[in-house]
């Protein structure tokens, strides 16, 4: 799973639109992708998010649909929200 770090100009709800994913040679900014999917999650949760990716991860053998029906779980770990955008929808 490769991760990227955005500053956001302050707290608030934000959401992805189709579009926000361009090409870049901007290597703070680039993500090399390795799934069809996109998870956002709060800086501050990233870790306990990316424990119960591999968790679950482990236990589906990493197909992203099953995962994203289990978010719930992860959501009331943290007591956040968790974003999931298909890669092809972003674009």
């Amino acid at each position: 799973m490769g991760l990227v770090n955005v500053t956001l100009p302050e707290n608030g709800t934000f959401k992805l639109l189709p579009g926000c994913l361009i090409e870049s040679t901007d290597e703070d900014e680039v993500i090399d992708l390795d799934s069809p999917g996109l998870f956002v999650v709060d800086s501050k949760d990233r870790e306990e998010f990316e424990n119960w990716y591999h968790e679950i991860g482990n236990e589906t053998s990493y197909v992203i649909p099953v995962i994203t029906q289990r978010l719930n779980e992860i959501e009331e770990r943290i007591g956040g929200k968790v974003a999931f955008n298909w890669e092809e929808d972003l674009r």
